[in-house]
């Protein structure tokens, strides 16, 4: 399968481990290789347009590893923002500090939240976005309570629950719990 190819260890580890006792949530292939296959199709097509008007063909070996290292790069990215706080992380609840609505162009339009939680005694802050309204469990307000998964080890790496992305990036075929 494509995403083993540039998952972390931890990762592939679990989802062997889950495979193993027939608890793979099979979406998760379908949103990690669909993400894969977008983000390469995209550094190609930059790359082929920029040496092909550059006519410096002898560049694209060079150009292809680097495609492999950035996509290596981009899902190890997804990894610690989404896969691992719902795969390996435990619910905690949260708190909504602050949402800010920006806009930068039509696609990337949403809210940001900013948020923080307490783990092991350590208060611990966290920023993500773009969210797009409205979801049923958030209303964005400061004050509102979140659920927020933390990775027991890393509490660094934590993600706030959101319904598509947990769906999406969760490797557990069983649903997540929320803390209201």
């Amino acid at each position: 399968m494509l995403a083993n190819l540039f998952l972390p260890k931890e990762i592939r580890d679990i989802i062997a481990e889950l495979r193993s006792k027939d608890d793979l949530n099979e979406k998760f292939f379908t949103t990690i290789n669909k993400d894969i296959i977008f983000t390469f199709l995209v550094l190609v097509t930059f790359f082929t347009i920029i040496i092909a008007s550059l006519g410096i063909w002898k560049f694209y070996t060079i150009a292809f590893m680097f495609i492999i290292v950035a996509l290596k790069i981009h899902t190890h990215n997804i990894s610690y923002k989404y896969i691992i706080p719902f795969s390996l992380g435990i619910p905690t609840r949260g708190t909504i500090t602050s949402s800010i609505y920006e806009s930068w162009y039509k696609s990337t339009k949403g809210y940001w939240i900013e948020y923080k939680f307490k783990h092991h005694g350590q208060t611990y802050f966290g920023k993500y976005g773009p969210l797009k309204r409205p979801l049923p469990h958030l209303d964005f307000s400061q004050g509102q309570n979140i659920t927020i998964y933390v990775n027991e080890n890393k509490p660094n790496i934590h993600a706030p629950y959101v319904e598509k992305w947990q769906e999406n990036y969760r490797v557990q075929n069983r649903k997540l719990a929320v803390i209201n």
